[in-house]
């Protein structure tokens, strides 16, 4: 989210600075002004391009007990408390696509954004043998 913030800001910025150089070179500057004209709209496109990218989660996916999966920012503590399960440890292949935010295993958080407070999981698991 910060991120996305400082791109915005920055396009803002670049956008003023277009403005600037083309009432420059319209008012009959030389061909430096052409580039830097060029240079700085290639920029603004940049930077618009990285925020949207920051913006889309391809898939948000919360595939084990207690996991959770936030595609963007959370504004408080993320916890979770899985108790009594038969824990397999090894996840699944779900959710490995890249870009993916995806929690797969048992008691796992996985945030896309930002969080603003502490990630806490706590897996307190046990196999039960069969009585034979």
């Amino acid at each position: 989210m910060v991120l996305r913030a400082v791109l915005a800001g920055a396009s803002a910025a670049v956008s003023a600075v277009v403005g600037v150089v083309t009432n420059v070179y319209t008012d009959g500057g030389a061909w430096p002004w052409a580039v830097a004209l060029a240079t700085l709209v290639i920029l603004g496109v940049g930077l618009q391009v990285a925020a949207v990218a920051l913006r889309r989660s391809s898939a948000v996916e919360a595939a084990g007990a207690g996991s959770v999966a936030v595609g963007g920012s959370v504004g408080g503590p993320v916890r979770t408390r899985v108790r009594g399960v038969a824990a397999d440890l090894s996840p699944p292949d779900a959710g490995r696509r890249v870009g993916a935010v995806s929690a797969t295993g048992i008691g796992a958080a996985a945030v896309g954004g930002e969080v603003e407070g502490g990630v806490e999981t706590s897996v307190d698991s046990h196999r039960e043998c069969p009585q034979r």
